[in-house]
């Protein structure tokens, strides 16, 4: 099967209806294909869902999800853990009927998860989250502490909810933390509108080692100033396969070089000089394709780039959406979904979630096989364990393995012996890991001459 509707244009196929009757603030794919949104929305679809709902792949309510009555205020931030549960963060204090500040964790059918215990959480909104693959839980947001200890605005959980005292900060940020990315090496970036982090400079962007101590090997100098919209923030982040990373949100300049709203760094935090482009309009949301190439959300506003920061013309939007773009996340298949404040798509009624065609992409076992560009897996599909790929002719020196699940996010990295790889295909065996669940999976294996990429089942 090969996915081919022009990228940028409306997939029909995925239909909410009515849509949410409020905005989309974040959305997580699951493996399985359905899509998790939270926001302010109080419906979806017609039916009451109270700022949290889960949608099947075709867009439709899924009814075997339901928080009962949800969150009694802003959800900002979803994240899913291997074992199918959820975490939010937002400004609620209560969800289900239940006391909640500001964090929670729901079961795999929405209902509140009692064993996941904060305490009394969070003193303050939390903004994002991200769930490390060992399950424990990275947040940031306004808070100053976390159920008492002190923990400014970046802490990170235990699996059952508690603070991680392995996890110091110091002094934290000194202003919100707005946006995470994990590295795969389990560093943290962070970004936001702090100035400062446990008290070294550090303007509105910075990596944590992962213990949560200042990562000084990651040094933005004077970091982001400057903006037309009365704010200097970081909105989002996004790290790409080769460690340089990306910043978007509202600023004029990287450490003193005029840079709007988008700018990449290398993996030192030092500006990226070379083939990105030097402005773009206010930026909101950002998501990376395995191609390389860059996604972002702003207001009125659904683009791509190039993976040199070019305009992407193929990608075709039309007129656009009507309001903000605030979350956008990859399907394995290419497919896009965004969420926001938008009610249309280039004239189609579409309220707070959509989804777009994507490039094409091969989806199917025997042009799998075939492709010259792409690795052959086998077992495939798998129950886990190991399993093998034939590594094409060519891919020579230091090379990475990723496996990357529906969400875009990479549930397990690894660097590949050069010495076993040779001019001729190869087989290299993949151990996967116990933990990641069931699901469809991207595999791919990054060289300095090529990429190649598979796809991989796992049932368990």
């Amino acid at each position: 099967m090969l996915l081919c509707a022009q990228p940028g244009t409306l997939d029909a196929t995925f239909n909410p209806g009515t849509g949410a009757n409020g905005s989309v603030e974040d959305l997580v794919l699951q493996p399985d294909g359905k899509v998790i949104i939270v926001g302010s929305f109080t419906a979806v679809g017609g039916t009451t869902r109270n700022r949290i709902a889960r949608l099947n792949a075709d867009g439709s309510l899924d009814t075997g999800f339901n928080p009962g009555a949800g969150a009694d205020d802003f959800v900002t931030a979803v994240a899913v853990q291997n074992d199918g549960k959820v975490v939010i963060g937002g400004f609620f204090t209560t969800v289900g009927g239940t006391s909640r500040n500001f964090l929670a964790r729901l079961n795999s059918d929405g209902t509140l998860d009692a064993s996941f215990n904060t305490g009394s959480g969070p003193n303050g909104a939390v903004l994002d989250i991200a769930v490390q693959p060992d399950g424990k839980v990275l947040i940031g947001g306004f808070f100053s502490a976390v159920n008492g200890a002190a923990r400014i605005r970046v802490a990170r959980l235990n699996t059952d909810g508690s603070v991680d005292t392995g996890f110091t900060t110091g002094a934290g940020a000194s202003g919100s933390v707005l946006a995470m990315a994990l590295q795969a090496d389990g560093k943290v970036l962070i970004g936001g509108e702090f100035l400062n982090y446990n008290n070294t400079a550090r303007s509105r962007i910075a990596r944590l080692n992962a213990d949560g101590t200042l990562d000084t090997g990651f040094n933005p100098g004077t970091g982001l100033a400057g903006s037309a919209f009365g704010f200097v923030d970081v909105l989002a982040i996004a790290v790409q396969p080769d460690g340089k990373v990306i910043i978007g949100g509202r600023f004029e300049s990287f450490n003193g070089t005029p840079r709007s709203n988008l700018v990449r760094l290398n993996s030192n935090g030092s500006l990226d000089t070379g083939g990105f482009p030097t402005g773009a309009g206010q930026t909101f949301s950002m998501a990376l394709q395995t191609n390389g190439k860059l996604l972002t959300g702003a207001f009125m506003f659904l683009g791509r780039l190039t993976a040199n920061g070019a305009n992407d013309t193929d990608f075709i939007t039309g007129t656009s959406v009507d309001s903000w773009v605030y979350a956008i996340a990859v399907q394995p298949d290419g497919k896009i979904l965004v969420g926001g404040t938008f009610t249309n798509y280039n004239g189609t009624t579409r309220n707070g979630i959509m989804r777009v065609n994507g490039d094409a992409i091969n989806v199917g076992m025997d042009e799998t096989m075939t492709t010259s560009n792409a690795l052959r897996i086998y077992p495939n599909p798998s129950n886990g364990g190991i399993v093998w790929m034939d590594v094409p002719q060519g891919m020579n020196g230091n090379m990475q393995l990723e496996v990357i699940g529906a969400d875009g996010r990479i549930v397990q990295h690894s660097a590949i012996d050069p010495t076993v790889v040779g001019t001729e295909a190869q087989q290299i065996a993949l151990d996967v890991d116990p933990l990641v669940p069931a699901g469809s999976y991207v595999v791919r294996i990054i060289s300095a001459s090529s990429i190649h990429t598979g796809r991989l089942s796992i049932s368990r």
